[in-house]
Parts: structure tokens; sequence; C-alpha cells
């Protein structure tokens, strides 16, 4: 069974002869091939080229364009801080909206106009002409707190849901926009699937998530499925009393980060819709060694069940040694392994 088809599988609940292996893998990829991140984030070429080595090597599935959650944010005009080898970072100093009124000037970005946005979007062409069923290609958008954020600042995004809803619910509404506009053009470069990261979301409080953020999220979810592919959820950080929103979003994968309760998530999310995680990027990848990780995934996978896919609570951090990387597909091997001989079939959905 090939990569595409695995993985494909593993989002709808078709047959897989193994567990899928869809980690979050940006700074690894560029240091396992020695690249500085600089050209990892700014040439698509650098990067689709270290995501196909390290997807190759490593067994995984899925390849993908994601590098900083900034280039929406770029194209729209906000100051970016480059570094050498780290990601790319917005300025905290020099946000794109330095006050509410500033919304009413913002103008939707061409995401095919040169600039960020292009850039993924000339990656996702190049992997599709190139993987053909080896992998699947994941593209990606920001979700609307964490785009709004981004565009605000933290501090200020904070404060307007708590003062000015209704500003809120505008904002969001230009965000949602821009980033149907943006999955649009990533679904006919040859996405497979868009993911959607909405990190600042873990820091809200069940009301101001149900209320202003979880509607925004649907609509992002619902407009991207109406062109024809799935969506993955990824929040970083503690989502626990999040999971009962989330489990509403019509959406065909969630990530759940080391923070949140792997047990609570599978018990509150449709059993339909695969989890990813929860292991420590951290404690379990970078420390290993590769035993840990394998033993750390068998012990999700016997919280989850089936419908669980391989990968670490969040993105591998970039000095992990590769040894302990092998470890997803010692794990997805083992599994695979130990559920034949219980079943007496290779496969299962």
């Amino acid at each position: 069974m090939k990569g595409r088809e695995r993985a494909l599988a593993s989002w709808t609940g078709g047959a897989i002869d193994r567990l899928s292996i869809q980690p979050i893998c940006m700074s690894f990829a560029a240091r396992y091939c020695g690249v500085r991140f600089l050209e990892y984030a700014r040439d698509h070429q650098v990067l689709t080229d270290c995501q196909l080595r390290t997807a190759r090597d490593f067994g995984f599935d899925v390849v993908a364009v994601t590098s900083d959650p900034g280039r929406e944010a770029a194209d729209l005009g906000a100051a970016v801080n480059w570094f050498d080898d780290a990601p790319p970072a917005l300025d905290d100093n020099q946000p794109r909206l330095s006050g509410r009124d500033d919304l009413d000037h913002l103008r939707l970005p061409d995401p095919l106009g040169g600039g960020r946005m292009h850039e993924c979007i000339r990656g996702i062409a190049r992997l599709h002409e190139t993987v053909g069923d080896d992998f699947a290609v994941l593209g990606w958008v920001e979700g609307p707190i964490a785009e709004a954020v981004d565009l605000y600042g933290m501090g200020q995004m904070m404060i307007a849901l708590y003062d000015e809803p209704e500003w809120c619910a505008r904002f969001f509404e230009f965000i949602v926009d821009m980033e149907l506009t943006y999955a649009r053009a990533q679904v006919d470069a040859g996405a497979d699937m868009i993911g959607v990261g909405d990190a600042a979301a873990s820091l809200l409080s069940v009301d101001l998530y149900e209320r202003l953020v979880l509607p925004a999220q649907r609509a992002l979810i619902e407009g991207i499925r109406a062109m024809g592919v799935p969506v993955r959820l990824h929040i970083c950080g503690r989502i626990d009393q999040l999971l009962a929103g989330i489990a509403t979003l019509p959406v065909s994968m969630v990530d759940i980060d080391r923070r949140t309760d792997l047990a609570l998530a599978r018990a509150l999310i449709p059993a339909s819709i695969p989890l990813l995680g929860n292991i420590d990027p951290v404690a379990d990848v970078r420390v290993g060694p590769r035993q840990r990780v394998v033993q750390r995934l068998r012990e999700c996978q016997a919280l989850v069940g089936n419908r669980f896919i391989l990968g670490a609570g969040c993105e591998l951090p970039p000095d992990t040694n590769p040894d302990h990387v092998h470890g997803f597909l010692d794990a997805a091997m083992e599994i695979a392994e130990l559920s034949q001989k219980g079943s007496g079939s290779g496969e299962w959905t």
C-alpha cells in the first residue's frame, strides 16, 4: 500500500495495511537535510526537496508545505523578522493592525500574487507533480483566532474578544474569506488535504471559544470541505475544555497535543474521526530513545483504537536524533503485526 492511498484511507475510514504516519515535520526536515531554515522557509524547491527526502527515509505518508504561520500575514503587509536557522516570526512590536479601525482598510491578498502564499502554492504544485501515489500532499491555512493574533497581537486580540465581539466577528469573517481563497488555490495546485492551525484557541474559555471562534472555524472548515478535500485541525496546547465544541466540527482528523487528555479526546470526539498524537515531541521523541517512541505510540493507540494516526503532539524538534524518528515506522509495523495476529487479517479500518 503506497503512502497516498494509506493516508486517504486513514482519513475516510478505509482499509489500511498499517497505521498512517503523519507528523508535523518542518525544522527537523530542514536540519536533517542540512539546509538553513531561512532557505527552507523562503524557497519552495528547498522545502519540497527536504520534505520528499525526509518522508522517504522515515516512512511518512504525507509531505507538507508548512514552514511557519506567517505567510498570510506577510502578504497582508505584516512585519516579519527573519533568522538564519530558525523559523521567521511576526514582529510583535509592529502588528499589521495598530487599531480596530485598520480592519476597514485591509484588502484580501492575492494568493497567486508572488508573495509568501504563492511560494507555498508553488511548493504544492511541485509536490503534486513529483510524488505520484507515494505520498499525500498536505496544504495548510491559519485558523481564525490564530490569524487574528498574527495580525493584531495577542494582548490586543484577547481584549477585543471581551470588549468588541461584533468587531471580532467582522475580523473573523475577513480572515475566513482570505483563508478560503488561499485554500482554494492550494487545492487547485494539488493538495489532498488542508490543515487548519488555530493555536491561540487553546488560551480561550469555553464561552469565548464556542460563542466567537467556533462559528468561524466551522465556516472555514465547511468551506474547505466544499472544495472536495478533507480537513485536519491542529490546536497547540491544552484543549480539554474545547473538545466538546471541536467534536461538532466536520473535520476528518484532529491533532491532540501532549497537554490534552487523549482518553477524554477519544471519548468526546466522534469515533469516526481519527486522532493524531499525543506523544511529547521533546520528552518522547527528541530525548528518546527510539524504543520510547514506539512504546508511547503503542500506549496512545491502545487508548484511541484503530482510528489513530501516528505523530507527535506538535512539531518534531530540529535537533531530534534521526534514529528516534524511525520509531514511528517501528510502531506502525509492530501494531500492524499485533493486529494481524489477533484478527488473522492484514487489514483493518
